[in-house]
């Protein structure tokens, strides 16, 4: 599974655009979004709670949004998003193959 983690703050008009065409693979348990939010002061969350796994929220910073993310993700593929990047479902299944076919793997302790 791929885990998709993606920092945002105060993107609600980008959010729903964004993350709708990724609901295919979510659909077939292919990958799982993750939304840490940074203390957004408009209705981003409201806008993609329908269209993530989860919402999470704490202090604004990347590296902070992004490692709890991280904390949570169950996916053996994390994939980092910027909340305007748009990224398709092929492009994320050739991110995968290309890691399954080279063996590619890390592993990383958790604290």
């Amino acid at each position: 599974m791929i885990s998709i983690i993606i920092p945002v703050r105060n993107e609600a008009q980008n959010i729903s655009k964004n993350l709708s065409h990724l609901q295919e693979l979510r659909r077939r348990n292919s990958c799982e979004i993750i939304l840490v939010d940074g203390g957004s002061t408009d209705n981003t969350t409201e806008i993609a709670n329908n269209l993530v796994d989860h919402i999470l929220k704490t202090k604004l910073g990347r590296a902070v949004q992004q490692n709890i993310g991280a904390s949570i993700a169950k996916g053996n593929t994390l994939v980092f998003l910027h909340a305007d990047t748009y990224i398709t479902a092929k492009q994320l299944l050739s991110i995968k193959e290309v890691l399954k076919k080279n063996n590619i793997s890390a592993k990383f302790p958790k604290n």
